[in-house]
This record gives structure tokens, C-alpha cells and sequence, in this order.
């Protein structure tokens, strides 16, 4: 099955943790690597990723492994570096 994107760069998004508490994070982008989707979030200073998953016609975020976060930042910065 083949999903569409939803998320795109430039949304906001609310992250709900598990006490039930919900903040708003702006998408910095959506990247596609090894055939996954992951989007990278910030809110304020802080840049978060996490990969994006369909469960029953939803997207879900999960999270990254540990080291799947570092090729993922330098994949990101790598694009920033070429689109200047």
C-alpha cells in the first residue's frame, strides 16, 4: 500500500507525551531514507526526528534509534549545504 504524505515542511504539529501534556512543534522537514519517512521537528532551539509510521490509515511518530539520529541530522544538514 502506498501512502501519501501528509506531513510536510512548514506545518506545525502537537505531540502528545504520556501524561496526556500536547506542544506544538514546527516541521523543519521530511526525509525519506532506505524507504522510510522521518520528520524533523523543533520547537524553539531544540530539533527533534522522529520516523513517521501508518497504522490503520494514520500516521503515527516513533522513535529513531540511537544511531539512525546522527546519519538522519548529517543527511539534513548535508541538503541544507546544497540548497544555499
Amino acid at each position: 500500500m502506498e501512502n501519501n504524505q501528509i506531513i510536510e515542511a512548514d506545518d506545525s504539529i502537537v505531540i502528545e507525551d504520556q501524561e496526556g501534556n500536547e506542544t506544538t512543534h514546527t516541521v523543519d522537514a521530511v526525509i525519506e531514507m532506505n524507504g522510510k519517512n522521518y520528520v524533523l521537528y523543533s520547537a524553539g532551539d531544540i530539533l527533534s526526528i522522529k520516523e513517521i509510521v501508518y497504522e490503520n490509515e494514520e500516521q503515527l511518530l516513533t522513535d529513531v534509534p540511537e544511531e539512525q539520529v546522527e546519519e538522519l541530522f548529517n543527511a539534513y544538514e548535508k541538503a541544507l549545504e546544497e540548497e544555499s
